[in-house]
Parts: structure tokens; sequence; C-alpha cells
């Protein structure tokens, strides 16, 4: 089995205007480009077919079938060496695999009996929130190449959901607040009062800060200090952000345009306000999807 060319995948690459950046995880979308921790390999779900690539030359590595009769299909990297966990939502359950890559072979394989999209990952631990009427949320951890499922005690289902440092983080629906998950006891640890009601559409951050974007202000980026540095407390774009891509560790987040596709990166930690990336394989197309690249090098992968 081989992945296809650069040109064939639809990715590039590219390291410009990044900075010391980490990154490779999105808040509450399906996720179908996402990067190992160690900015080794990034994997891309185009249909019925995941690619594996290694970085930064983006060499092709094995395709893995996805199910064309799901619903959809979420893609994120587990623990350290990473392995892929490939979630296939359908209308009345989820399954999960884990792949180990190298072959690739299946590892294990876990459903769940409610519809459920990632919410984020954090070493070996990822967060899986219910669907519609389903609701509640679970933690999924990889043990000894095996997955394992652990309800978290929630009964409202978040908006959207993240990771800041070594915890998750959920922006509860109708509290106006955010709340720190712990991933390996499941217990909620503080919770941060939102500046406005609003209705949080991504969250995420890292040690020293919190981010999030609103159904109320699309085009905006607003922070919440948890070691405050002075920093800029709101970033505007000039155009409403379709993706948010950012990184547990990392005050550096990239934001996909949903009016130009053009991309920004902002670090929220800095004086600076946005800037966009110059983009030297634009001709390649509007990208459609962003992640962020650290380890080996830093940087950021476009799918589209």
């Amino acid at each position: 089995m081989c992945a296809p060319t650069d040109d064939e995948s639809g990715l590039r690459y590219d390291r410009s205007g990044m900075g010391a950046t980490t990154g490779g995880s999105l808040a509450r979308r399906d996720q179908h480009l996402v990067v190992a921790a160690n900015g080794a390999m990034a994997a891309y779900c185009d249909g019925d077919q995941i690619e594996v690539v290694a970085l930064p030359g983006l060499e092709a590595g094995v395709t893995i079938a996805a199910d064309p009769d799901a619903v959809a299909t979420e893609l994120e990297w587990l623990g350290h060496p990473p392995r892929l966990l490939v979630v296939s939502r359908y209308p009345d359950h989820t399954t999960l695999y884990l792949v180990e890559v190298e072959g690739p072979s299946e590892l294990a394989e876990l459903r769940l009996a409610v519809p459920a999209i990632l919410g984020g990952v954090i070493g070996p631990h990822a967060l899986l929130i219910g669907v519609g009427a389903a609701g509640g949320a679970s933690v999924v951890t990889m043990r000894d190449n095996q997955l394992v499922s652990q309800q978290v005690p929630t009964r409202v289902a978040p908006s959207a959901t993240g990771a800041a440092g070594a915890l998750f983080i959920a922006a509860i629906a109708g509290a106006g607040a955010l709340e720190e998950w712990d991933p390996a006891s499941r217990q909620p640890r503080r919770r941060f009062k939102l500046p406005r009601p609003a209705l949080v559409t991504a969250v995420g951050g890292s040690d020293r800060l919190l981010w999030i974007t609103t159904a109320l202000e699309p085009a905006l980026v607003e922070t919440i200090p948890l070691v405050n540095r002075g920093q800029a407390r709101s970033h505007a774009l000039p155009e409403p952000i379709a993706q948010v891509a950012g990184h547990p560790r990392s005050d550096v987040i990239a934001c996909l345009g949903a009016d130009s596709g053009q991309v920004w990166t902002i670090d929220l930690e800095g004086r600076t306000g946005p800037r966009v990336l110059d983009d030297p394989d634009a001709h390649a197309g509007v990208p459609t999807e962003i992640a962020l690249v650290t380890g080996r090098s830093n940087g950021l992968l476009l799918a589209g």
C-alpha cells in the first residue's frame, strides 16, 4: 500500500511566519487533518481513504481504508510513540479503531453506544462528546495498545471543547463559563466565567491562557489569561473564522478565514496583531483545513 504524492493528496507544508510554534489539534469540528505530537507524521482523511505522510517532506506513507458507510470519520494521534485513532460515527453508535501505521495493523477496536465526535486529545487520552439527544462525554484512553472508555460526570453537553496544558477545556452551554476537566480522573477542576454571555464555537489554550471564538463575534479570538503577562484580551481578524488550529502547550494559533481562505497566525502572548501567511503555494488552491506542526520542524500543514 502507498499514499499518493504531495500533488495528489492536496497537502502542502509551509514554514514561513510561524516562528517557534507547536501544534496539531482542532477544537470541536470533524478532524480530517491531524499531526502527531512529535511532528514526524500527519494523517489526512479524504473520502474513504486515510493517507499517512512523513513530515516535513510529505513523503508518502501508507493508505488506510475508512468506512464509506460512516456518517463522518475523524482522526487523531494518541500517545508516544503515536498511534492513529480513527473515529467512525454512525447514526446510532461510534466505532473507534487504534491503528499502528507501520504495516499498517489494527491494534484495538472499541464501540460506543452513542454517536460521538472528537473533542480533543491530551497524550493517550481522547475526549468524545455525544451528539444530539445522546449528550454526555467520555474519555477514551490508550492503555497497552488497547482502548478503554470512561464516562465524564456531566449532564450538560458542552458547546465546544478543546485542550489547554494537561487538561481538557469545555464550554458549558447556558452557564456562560469554561470548565477544566482532568483527563485521568475525568473530574472538573476550575471554572472560568466568560467576559459576556455568548455561544462558544471553539476553545483551547495552554498553561498560561485560554482562547475562545464565539457565534456572536465570529471574526474575534478572545483570551482569558491564567498567568497575567499583560496579554491582549482579544484579536480581531477582518473576516469570520472558519477554523482555529492550536495546541495545548502553545500560545500560537492559526486561523482559517471563512471568506478569503487566507491563513492567519496569532501569537496570543505577543504584542503584535494577527499576521496573514504568505503561502508560496497559493496557486495550489484555497485550503479547507489547517494544522500546526512541531517537533523535528515547525510550520503549518494545509489541506485542500
